[in-house]
């Protein structure tokens, strides 16, 4: 069964790698996904890094200490319509899975991922908090210690998932040498991404 959710992940994420002459990947994921983002002021910039744990759209460093945060944003739009298509059609003994029911799964095979596959305990945002912070309907975050493809010169990540149903999903990862330094610099950007 997990092999069946981390292969619907997969397909998830190919639905924001398009472009179009009005703007890049992760403002359109945005738009669709009704959220808004605000870049953290004074930071710098960085390219993505393609690799195999974890791809993200958005990335900025701070200007003077080692720590990065970097965004991914997922649209449910297309995948609901996909879903709603399969449940029009569907014949006795077919699977289909809405996409309001992946975020867990699809947070759980985040971290595996990005930590060289182990699944550490992780904390369920409270649905009240994450509303009222977000707009979301859920939210978790874990600490992990990366591997060295997603983490490129980072040891240690901070990652942050919010949900909100039939909108999408938003993943934060704040990355730093020290765990000091992640509880330091997250809390005056910890908002730069939410639903509206």
């Amino acid at each position: 069964m997990r092999l069946f959710y981390l292969l619907i992940f997969i397909l998830s994420l190919l639905s924001c790698n398009l472009t179009s002459p009005t703007g890049g990947v992760f403002e359109q994921c945005v738009a669709r996904a009704n959220m808004a983002f605000k870049p953290p002021e004074g930071y710098i910039e960085v390219p993505p890094i393609e690799n195999e744990e974890m791809n993200w759209d958005k990335g900025y460093k701070h200007p003077h200490k080692q720590f990065e945060v970097r965004y991914r944003v997922w649209p449910l739009d297309s995948l609901l319509m996909e879903f709603h298509e399969k449940e029009n059609h569907k014949k006795p003994g077919d699977i289909n899975i809405n996409p309001n029911k992946w975020h867990k799964s699809a947070f759980e095979v985040t971290l595996l991922n990005i930590s060289g596959g182990i699944l550490p305990e992780y904390t369920k945002f409270d649905s009240l908090a994450v509303a009222q912070e977000f707009n979301a309907n859920w939210g978790a975050t874990a600490t992990v210690e990366v591997g060295e493809e997603f983490g490129q010169k980072y040891q240690y990540c901070l990652f942050v998932m919010i949900h909100k149903d039939d909108l999408g999903d938003g993943y934060i990862f704040y990355l730093a040498d020290e765990k000091e330094t992640i509880s330091e610099e997250m809390f005056p950007i910890f908002h730069a991404l939410t639903f509206q």
